[in-house]
């Protein structure tokens, strides 16, 4: 059992591709290979804090991307992150 620390992935987000410089084409390949890394390194009995910025979508894409990630998620908003989190989506955070 593990404690994982995690900011700013801007999951969703087209342009962080852009200014962050990452190595990717497009929003889609960039959330795969997060995801893959993700559950290639947390197990089901892991915390992971995921400290702001965590999604530039709706409340359903961030449920779809949630439920694929392994481990415990306690969500720490940032000033990307809606103020508001629905209940569906409030349920899958600690």
């Amino acid at each position: 059992m593990a404690n994982y620390y995690i900011s700013d992935l801007h999951l969703g987000h087209a342009n962080v591709i852009k200014f962050d410089n990452r190595p990717f084409r497009d929003i889609y390949e960039m959330e795969t290979e997060i995801i893959r890394r993700w559950n290639e390194r947390v197990t089901p009995q892991d915390t992971v804090y995921i400290i702001g910025d965590f999604c530039w979508r709706t409340s359903s894409n961030w449920i779809q991307i949630v439920q694929q990630l392994r481990g415990r998620k306690v969500l720490i908003r940032g000033n990307h992150d809606p103020k508001q989190i629905d209940g569906k989506l409030k349920k899958l955070f600690d």
